[in-house]
């Protein structure tokens, strides 16, 4: 979990997550086409869904998640998918963990707000590079 994350954003029951060894995924978020360049880097444990993922870029940057959002990894969509909206194709984000979709040295693209993306404006595309992966184990205590 994040320590960034709100109360009200805790796990939801019956979350699973690795029982003894995991890993951590060290993974910088850049704003696309903005001079100078504004990223972040974040550390999240890898047996976190994609939901929790865009809850940690939400609290990096300071963002309130009052738009829709989209992660696009290996040529998948994943997002919250909507029945009012065109996204058959988006694949539930709360069912697929960052360990699982991601290796080290990997980018994938995260569009937060498609108003902005569709005027061409940056601030809805961010490009994310897992740079480094660190194994950790957790203690029994």
């Amino acid at each position: 979990m994040s320590p960034k994350m709100a109360a009200h954003d805790a796990p939801k029951a019956g979350t699973k997550k690795q029982a003894a060894n995991g890993k951590v995924f060290q993974v910088k978020v850049t704003l696309r086409d903005i001079t100078p360049p504004i990223w972040r880097r974040v550390l999240v444990d890898g047996s976190e869904t994609l939901d929790e993922v865009h809850r940690v870029s939400q609290a990096a940057f300071g963002w309130w998640n009052s738009h829709l959002h989209e992660f696009r990894i290996g040529g998948r969509d994943y997002g919250v998918p909507d029945p009012d909206w065109d996204m058959s194709q988006v694949l539930d984000e709360t069912r697929y963990r960052l360990d699982k979709l991601a290796a080290e040295g990997d980018k994938f693209r995260y569009v937060y707000d498609f108003t902005e993306a569709q005027a061409g404006r940056s601030v809805g595309n961010r490009s994310r590079r897992v740079e480094r992966i660190i194994g950790f184990r957790r203690s029994n205590s």
